[in-house]
């Protein structure tokens, strides 16, 4: 019969039961046996029973041709122009420089941004979390304070995001030196010595991360909300034109890539540095010239050219080394670095009156070592709140491809269950393990390769048609659960007159808009809350007027 079609197939099945065609051994006489006269799920009891044609799986491969409906260009084209091409927004995500030295942290990210959204959310997400809690924490302090204040959460915030060192003894000495180096410039006893240098030193980090901070937040936000406008437009023009199935299946499509507005939003307003080896190797040498202001401080020096500040002949071997950028989701790690300083420094004020006693700050470096061994509760919290968000969008069309005649689990909804699945694996081990070994890491890459093909072929199949076959209109799945096994010929406006769909299909497009609008709002709203902490001059950095004066060295 040429090609699959389900238009031309009910007109010869309608041939032969009036007895003016025959196919084969397939007359009038013996059709019967390849008619569905059982029950159809989701079909109004008022619609005549006998006005709805509908075969098995038998009789669609014996009379329709067990073949493949492909689609025509027109239909291809449309498809791609309204719900594949807009997918070009995951360019706007924060990829490395393609170089030989990052080409594995590339994919790395991408596996992680595309293979486990949920998993790169809850990252994304807590970071941004913990720059909101950074902005509370500076508004505490007086205004006289603010700025030194918004200097050591920015740069606190800032460093959360790199890899630190992985030995337990180094990162406790680490800490020791990072929390003297933040919290000791805010101390009541602004004339010693080293409170005046470490003042100048941390505005001056401060003010390298800011400069090296990823500008263009509010345009880059802007044509992200156009996109959105015209993604919200295209979901609600395709509930009110389900001219035939293909619509149906095209918006459950563009839920089910729905979450990729959600990371690209948090990803943008969770800015990644233009060099984040300059930010890294920067931050290693503060925290050599910090250890030494400490060093010289327990020692009781009274010259500041005793300190042992950093030169260039200790390039790359500094004590502590920061890593590489692993934030907004690059590496299946927990970043708790910010929230652990925030919740051990409740007390904060008691330290800075401490008079430069270094064992209160050690003492806080210690509780901070501890507690990063262990996830943060509101890491858990945003944790399921992304799962949800992401599941949510997933299964939005699942429910549309499942619910859309032929009732059950067909090749779509099947399909879109495994995305749900392979996705989810990664974040489940991320629940449970802090920082995966590398064993742990194959297998949750594994399992995001495999989503990510899944995705593809999902994408695939549906531009070209290929599951307008008899097995997947049947919804052979399903088959074992006492549903599907027939299908029918009915088109998209059939359905919204005479089944149940349209609630479902109603419910679906409505959380598919809903959710990135409301995301975009709120990062909107976050952002431009905290927006002081890196807010800079980018021509100058006002140089200090103390008498005492901080070496530079470390900035070239």
């Amino acid at each position: 019969m040429g090609r699959y079609d389900y238009g031309t197939c009910k007109t010869a099945i309608e041939s032969i039961i009036t007895g003016n065609a025959t196919l084969g051994e397939i007359t009038n006489k013996t059709i019967g046996k390849y008619i569905w006269n059982g029950p159809v799920q989701g079909l109004n009891p008022g619609f005549p029973r006998s006005e709805y044609l509908v075969i098995t799986y038998e009789g669609c491969k014996r009379i329709c041709g067990n073949k493949v409906a492909l689609n025509d260009a027109p239909k291809a084209l449309n498809i791609a122009a309204t719900w594949i091409f807009p997918l070009a927004i995951l360019l706007n995500l924060p990829y490395d420089s393609l170089h030989s030295r990052k080409n594995r942290g590339t994919l790395e990210s991408v596996s992680n941004w595309l293979g486990s959204p949920q998993t790169a959310l809850t990252a994304t997400i807590f970071n941004f979390r913990q720059i909101r809690d950074c902005h509370r924490r500076v508004k505490e302090f007086n205004r006289d304070m603010q700025p030194t204040a918004s200097d050591a959460y920015y740069t606190l915030s800032c460093m959360n995001q790199f890899d630190l060192p992985q030995d337990i003894p180094t990162r406790q000495r680490m800490m020791h030196v990072l929390i003297y180096g933040l919290f000791r410039p805010l101390s009541v006893d602004a004339e010693d010595i080293d409170v005046v240098l470490l003042k100048q030193m941390l505005s001056a980090m401060a003010h390298q991360l800011r400069m090296q901070r990823r500008k263009g937040v509010i345009p880059t936000l802007s044509s992200l909300g156009t996109f959105l406008i015209a993604f919200i437009f295209s979901v609600v023009l395709a509930f009110g034109e389900m001219g035939d199935n293909t619509t149906a299946h095209s918006l459950a499509l563009g839920l089910l890539v729905s979450w990729l507005p959600l990371l690209v939003i948090f990803t943008i307003v969770d800015r990644n540095p233009i060099s984040a080896d300059r930010s890294a190797e920067l931050m290693s040498r503060w925290l050599h010239n910090v250890d030494a202001i400490r060093r010289w401080k327990l020692s009781k020096g009274n010259y500041i050219n005793d300190i042992a500040w950093w030169d260039i002949t200790l390039g790359g071997q500094e004590p502590f080394q920061i890593g590489r950028f692993i934030g907004q989701g690059r590496r299946m790690q927990y970043c708790g670095l910010t929230s652990s300083v925030i919740l051990e420094t409740t007390d904060y004020k008691s330290l800075l009156n401490g008079k430069g006693d270094i064992s209160l700050f050690d003492a806080i470096a210690d509780r901070v070592s501890e507690r990063l061994q262990r996830k943060a509760t509101s890491w858990l919290v945003v944790a399921f709140i992304s799962l949800v968000l992401v599941l949510l969008e997933v299964m939005m069309a699942f429910m549309i491809a499942f619910i859309t005649p032929t009732v059950g689990l067909g090749c779509r909804s099947f399909s879109y269950g495994m995305f749900a699945i392979l996705s989810s694996f990664s974040w489940c081990f991320n629940i449970v393990v802090r920082t995966p070994p590398k064993a742990i890491q194959i297998i949750c890459h594994s399992f995001n390769a495999l989503a990510i093909l899944a995705l593809t072929a999902i994408i695939g199949f549906q531009l070209t048609g290929g599951m307008n076959n008899c097995w997947c209109m049947a919804s052979m799945f399903n088959v074992p659960f006492g549903l599907g096994g027939y299908t029918d010929f009915e088109n998209g406006d059939f359905y919204m007159r005479y089944t149940n769909v349209q609630k479902f299909w109603a419910v679906g497009t409505a959380f598919g808009g809903i959710i990135p609008l409301v995301a975009l709002i709120v990062a909107i709203f976050w952002w431009l809350k905290c927006q002081h902490l890196w807010s800079a001059n980018d021509r100058t950095h006002a140089s200090s007027p103390e008498t005492h004066k901080a070496s530079t060295e470390w900035l070239r």
